[in-house]
C-alpha cells in the first residue's frame, strides 16, 4: 500500500513525468511555475512561440482540475489584455505543452503493483464511454507501476492523449481514485472479486461491452448542439433505445432524478444568478464547464 507521500507524488505531475521518463516514456514538453510574473518572463524570452502552444493548468492533479486547464495566447500582448482572468490562481502552476488529439481516460485497479481490472475511454466531448479495445494504456500503465519504487494498490485514473498527427500515447496526470471509465464495466459480476484476488501474472479484467453506455441528457445536449449529420443523430438515436444508461435504474431511480433534476439545475441557477459563463454541461461529473 503506498504511503500519503507517495499517492502526493504521483498527483504531482512534475514527479508524475520524472517517473514516466524512468520508464522509457516520451511526455509533453512542461515548465513549472511559481507566480503569474514567470509568465511574462516566458513570453519575452520567447520561449512559448518556440514550443508552443501550452495550457496553464494545476500542477497537482486533484478532482476538481483533472482536465481542467486554460490555453495561453500566443503573443504577451494578448496575455497582458487579459491578465486579470489569471489573478485566481492561487495554486502552484504548470505550463504544459498542449498536444491535438484525443484524450482518454483510465480506471485501473492495482494490487501489489499489479494491475487487476483496467478499463479506458475517452473523456472529452464527443463523450464515448464504451472501453476502447486496446492495448497500449494498459501496457504503459503496466510498465509504470511494475517500475515504481514502492508497491502500489488501490484505484487510480491515468489520463492520456492520443496525437493526432502520429497517433502516439502521450501521459498527462495521474490520480488516486475511481475514474468514469468504471462505468464500463456496467455489471460485470466478477469486478469485486478480482480486485481482491491476488493472483500471479493473471491477466486484468475488462470491460466486456454488451450494450453501449451512456447519459440520457448528454445525448439529448449531443443532439441539440454537436452532431453533425442525420446519421449521427440516428447513431445516438439507436444507443439511446439499445444502449444501457449510465445512472438509472428501475429499482433505484433516486441518483438518475437527483442528478439530472436537482444537482444539474441548482448549478444552472447558481451559475445565472452569480453571471458566471459556462460552455456546456459534464454530465458525467455532474458540473457545468467554463
Amino acid at each position: 500500500m503506498p504511503s500519503a507521500e507517495h499517492v502526493r507524488r504521483l498527483s504531482n505531475k512534475v514527479t508524475f513525468f520524472e517517473h514516466a521518463i524512468k520508464c522509457g516514456f516520451d511526455i509533453p514538453l512542461h515548465i513549472k511555475i511559481p507566480c503569474i510574473s514567470e509568465l511574462i518572463h516566458l513570453y519575452e524570452t520567447g520561449a512559448l512561440n518556440k514550443n508552443g502552444p501550452f495550457v496553464l493548468t494545476s500542477l497537482r492533479c486533484n478532482h476538481k482540475y483533472t482536465q481542467d486547464g486554460v490555453l495561453m495566447p500566443r503573443t504577451i500582448e494578448e496575455f497582458l489584455a487579459n491578465i486579470g482572468e489569471y489573478d485566481g490562481y492561487t495554486c502552484s502552476l504548470l505550463l504544459q505543452q498542449y498536444i491535438k488529439g484525443r484524450r482518454l481516460t483510465t480506471s485501473t485497479t492495482i494490487l501489489d503493483s499489479q494491475v487487476v481490472a483496467h478499463a479506458a475511454c475517452y473523456c472529452e466531448p464527443p463523450y464515448e464511454y464504451d472501453h476502447l479495445q486496446t492495448t497500449n494504456t494498459l501496457t504503459w500503465i503496466q510498465t509504470f507501476v511494475k517500475m515504481y519504487p514502492v508497491k502500489l494498490t488501490g484505484n487510480f485514473i491515468f489520463n492520456f492523449v492520443v496525437s493526432a498527427k502520429k497517433q502516439k500515447l502521450y501521459p498527462e496526470s495521474c490520480l488516486a481514485g475511481v475514474g468514469v471509465a468504471i462505468m464500463s464495466f456496467q455489471s460485470e459480476k466478477y469486478l469485486g472479486i478480482s480486485m481482491l484476488t491476488d493472483v500471479p501474472n493473471k491477466v486484468p479484467l475488462h470491460p466486456k461491452n454488451p450494450r453501449p453506455l451512456f447519459w440520457l441528457y448528454e445525448e439529448f445536449w449531443k443532439i441539440g448542439t454537436t452532431l453533425p449529420s442525420v446519421g449521427s443523430h440516428l447513431g445516438c438515436l439507436w444507443k439511446t433505445l439499445f444502449g444501457h444508461e449510465a445512472v438509472f435504474s428501475v429499482r433505484d431511480p433516486m441518483p438518475f432524478i437527483a442528478l439530472n433534476h436537482l444537482h444539474l439545475p441548482f448549478l444552472v441557477f447558481v451559475s445565472l444568478f452569480q453571471r458566471k459563463y459556462w460552455s456546456n454541461i459534464n454530465f458525467r461529473a455532474g458540473k457545468l464547464r467554463s
